[in-house]
């Protein structure tokens, strides 16, 4: 990256967002002379002829420690953070859904009875699966964070939420939810659904927060 190409990115702009005139008002203000302002203003409108959507504190970071792989300098692509950035309003929404699955009187299970040998055997099948995933992708995260591998910790934290989480579980325990609960069994099938919802976001969560 070049200041005079104009791809040198400030991470505020990333941050709240910035027009194209914006970029331009900031290369004026610089110490550049008036070929290199004319040559980065062509870079500017080359690669950002939209100027910058604002993505927020938590897309840009979680996007640079995903890029940890890479050498001191690092080939920001503004799209993946804008990538990231969606991503966050799907984490709100999975939330968001799960507030409102989840009654005001519900009671989440301990950590020792989560641990008992026979609450996971006892779950729906799906629910199983996910908790299944989320043992592998907690010792992934964890592993990975005990090497300042921020790299795979980021990866693995993405493919768990958005795959298997979002995309698979949250999609599956729909017709589930809407089951009554005057049948034992479709009670107790909420029940399970419900807890291993919690447990995954609530261990998801705790697992991103060094990220967001």
């Amino acid at each position: 990256m070049s200041k005079s190409l104009g791809n040198v990115i400030d991470p505020l702009h990333v941050i709240e967002g910035i027009t194209l005139d914006g970029l331009h008002a900031t290369l004026a203000a610089g110490n550049l002379d008036a070929k290199e302002v004319a040559r980065a203003k062509a870079g500017q409108a080359t690669d950002f002829p939209e100027g910058i959507e604002e993505c927020g504190t938590d897309a840009l970071r979680f996007a640079l420690c995903a890029y940890t792989t890479q050498a001191r300098d690092i080939n920001l692509d503004i799209k993946r953070v804008v990538a990231y950035r969606h991503w966050c309003n799907k984490l709100y929404n999975a939330i968001r859904y799960a507030s409102m699955n989840l009654p005001e009187d519900y009671v989440p299970p301990t950590d020792a009875a989560a641990r008992e040998a026979g609450f996971v055997a006892g779950l729906p099948a799906p629910s199983r699966w996910l908790l299944s995933k989320l043992s592998v992708a907690a010792g992934t995260v964890v592993k990975a964070m005990e090497a300042y591998d921020f790299a795979t910790a980021t990866q693995k934290l993405y493919s768990f939420w958005q795959y298997e989480l979002c995309d698979v579980y949250i999609e599956l325990m729909k017709p589930v939810m809407a089951l009554g609960d005057d049948v034992p069994e479709q009670a107790a099938a909420k029940r399970g659904t419900r807890d291993a919802l919690w447990l995954a976001l609530d261990a998801g969560l705790r697992l991103l927060h060094p990220f967001m």
